[in-house]
């Protein structure tokens, strides 16, 4: 693919330029790019960084190809040293010392087999940076002095592809392009940074894939598969929307959990949720596959109950627990009779 794209030198409104697919491409303000932003050591110290977190990957999209590290940015101070370099050369580009560190970091790794990748010329499907819009977006400001929102995305190892379109509408399921030119794909080569921020992060989509043929022949494992790895440095703020919303949300938890109690105890009216509440969770453990992900899954869910609902007792139930009673004997032909255990109570 990245062979039979006829790349152009598109310049940019902030300086510097693009590689693009469409000689006529529109830019959109506010993306800025910062070649060569990182040496080769750099790259050594990340891959490290990444490899002895092997434990954080998450497999994501088409037959799991592609695979997820998320990080706090506050609780990773390992990754402070590129943060605080990402932070400096945004403040840098935006003429303002006013930038604020990225708080979290998302690391993906896409297979060169994956479904998307052999067919982007077919499956072209791109997706907002961010789904919500920030408090400086509600207001009408894209100014990039008034907003401090930003993405910033660094290809480590490999040329990748990134697929950018501006929709007529914010939606979701909007299909069609402003125009032919405010749809196009252009080059991430390594060690290059890309940044958006005002009007490239809030209205237009995109979407990256390993570009075929790129050069790199090594994944973060060592496996021989050719591979990608980017990794995104995030900094939005939380609309005031959002946060109205969870508002919202703990109060309406806070009266349902009100109006169930018995309104001639007083002391029962004003108590707190996880004072009149518990949470019980089932699940059927199994010798043979011993994952703990699903109950991991359904706890990480919790936090959308509201504040005093992550509080809340929670109790295990670990149901047709099965065991040997007696002797097992097969030779004899006698085996041993099984048995549901009865419940246990235990504090986790």
């Amino acid at each position: 693919l990245m062979n039979s794209i006829a790349w152009h030198e598109t310049p940019l409104i902030q300086g510097d330029f693009l590689k693009t697919s469409a000689e006529d491409a529109v830019v959109p303000s506010g993306l800025h790019v910062i070649s060569d932003f990182i040496t080769d050591e750099d790259v050594t110290m990340l891959t490290n960084i990444i490899e002895g977190n092997r434990h954080l990957w998450q497999h994501k999209g088409f037959e799991e190809r592609k695979r997820i590290q998320r990080y706090t940015v506050s609780l990773s101070p390992q990754f402070d040293w590129i943060v605080d370099k990402i932070t400096s050369a945004i403040g840098d580009t935006l003429s303002t010392s006013a930038t604020k560190r990225p708080s979290e970091i998302i690391i993906e790794e896409r297979k060169s087999t994956s479904f998307v990748s052999n067919r982007c010329n077919t499956f072209e499907t791109s997706t907002s940076e961010v789904r919500t819009e920030c408090t400086c977006v509600s207001a009408k400001i894209l100014d990039n002095c008034k907003c401090s929102c930003y993405v910033a995305q660094l290809s480590l190892n490999a040329e990748c592809i990134q697929l950018i379109d501006k929709p007529k509408e914010r939606k979701a399921d909007c299909w069609d392009v402003v125009s032919p030119q405010h749809r196009y794909k252009f080059l991430m080569e390594p060690k290059t940074l890309i940044c958006k921020t005002g009007e490239s992060l809030w209205n237009w989509r995109s979407r990256i894939t390993l570009a075929s043929g790129a050069n790199n022949q090594d994944s973060i494992d060592g496996n021989t598969q050719r591979s990608s790895v980017t990794i995104a440095f995030r900094q939005v703020v939380t609309s005031n929307a959002s946060s109205r919303g969870n508002q919202e949300k703990n109060e309406i938890i806070n009266n349902v959990c009100k109006k169930k109690v018995d309104k001639d105890d007083k002391d029962v009216e004003d108590s707190s949720l996880p004072q009149v509440l518990s949470v019980i969770v089932t699940t059927s453990p199994i010798k043979s596959n011993p994952s703990t992900e699903v109950l991991e899954r359904a706890f990480a869910t919790f936090h959308h109950g509201g504040n005093e609902f992550m509080e809340v007792e929670k109790l295990i139930v670990c149901d047709g627990v099965r065991l040997h009673c007696g002797r097992d004997d097969s030779t004899s032909g006698n085996q041993a009779r099984k048995f549901t255990k009865k419940y246990q109570v235990q504090t986790i």
